[in-house]
């Protein structure tokens, strides 16, 4: 059983569901708790209403380029460094 079609089991019957299926951890979203800036916050809602989303979904798309970017530069930066070690070497 997927976790769509466990989630909605769960839901009918009130009992908690196994899945069986393996779940990407990009599919798989986790209930936190985090303080905000309130000036942070508001600019965040205001801009998802402009686009009519979620603030929440808003700040996880906000969050995922952030980590894209920040994997990319270490990326670079080690491939900078192996090729100056093998100049070297």
């Amino acid at each position: 059983m997927d976790l769509k079609q466990a989630m909605k089991k769960a839901k009918a019957t009130r009992k908690p569901q196994k899945v069986t299926e393996a779940i990407s951890e990009s599919e798989t979203k986790v209930a936190i708790s985090i303080r905000l800036d309130a000036d942070v916050l508001n600019s965040i809602k205001q801009e998802s209403i402009r686009l009519g989303i979620s603030y929440q979904t808003l700040s996880n798309s906000y969050l995922k380029i952030r980590a894209s970017i920040l994997d990319h530069d270490l990326i670079q930066r080690v491939e900078a460094l192996e090729k100056a070690n093998k100049s070297v070497g």
